[in-house]
């Protein structure tokens, strides 16, 4: 099988990026972890400025570590490799880095999973609640915002505190609410029967 390495230019950054693939060198992206945060970041416009091609593992190996040597893709900035490219498959390239710039790498990694999952969770609630509004009646939402209007905007911000101290008192004097199906408690009487006890997960087990 065949096996080619490349050399990649973002067109607007500059920033260069060498690597391997055994599909089209020219449609293939990149799988390199800073790489990609940059195309992110910056989009995907990028150059191929050269292509090898090789038949040969040996030779495309010691080929792309005096490469990686030569252009110290790994320390240079003008590079987005963290490691040399050494023309194989698999194994884990981040044991090569030092252990601090891995350590970045991983926090940066963690911080956009969680920012992907809180921003799909807020659209998931957007969602729910746009359908929930669209099925209202206008006047029940026009009485809706004259309520929130005079029970919220006008009033001053000790006036606030002093409604949710009440709120809180008057749920804290509630019986509390035990699940049959789960044995949750909760004192919020609204949401525990209109959200948790038809839809709790250990409803149909207990059936």
């Amino acid at each position: 099988m065949i096996t080619y390495l490349y050399h990649k230019r973002h067109l607007k950054t500059g920033l260069n990026y060498f690597g391997k693939t055994k599909t089209d060198p020219y449609n293939y992206r990149g799988s390199g972890v800073y790489w990609n945060d940059h195309l992110r970041k910056h989009g995907y416009d990028v150059e191929t400025v050269q292509v090898w091609e090789f038949d040969n593992l040996e030779e495309c190996s010691r080929f792309a570590l005096e490469f990686s040597k030569k252009h110290n893709i790994v320390e240079s900035k003008e590079w987005a490799n963290l490691c040399p490219e050494n023309g194989f498959d698999g194994g884990d390239k981040f044991i090569c880095m030092d252990p601090i710039k891995k350590a970045n790498v991983d926090k940066k990694k963690s911080e956009r999973q969680y920012n992907v999952w809180k921003t799909r969770d807020r659209a998931v609630q957007a969602i729910k609640t746009s359908e929930i509004w669209a099925r209202r009646d206008p006047e029940v939402i026009s009485e809706i915002y004259h309520k929130i209007s005079n029970t919220l905007l006008n009033k001053t911000p000790e006036q606030r505190a002093e409604t949710l101290r009440k709120r809180r008192e008057t749920e804290a004097k509630r019986p509390a609410i035990v699940c049959p199906h789960c044995g949750k408690v909760s004192k919020g009487v609204s949401n525990m029967k209109r959200y948790h006890l038809d839809k709790c997960k250990f409803k149909s087990v207990a059936q």
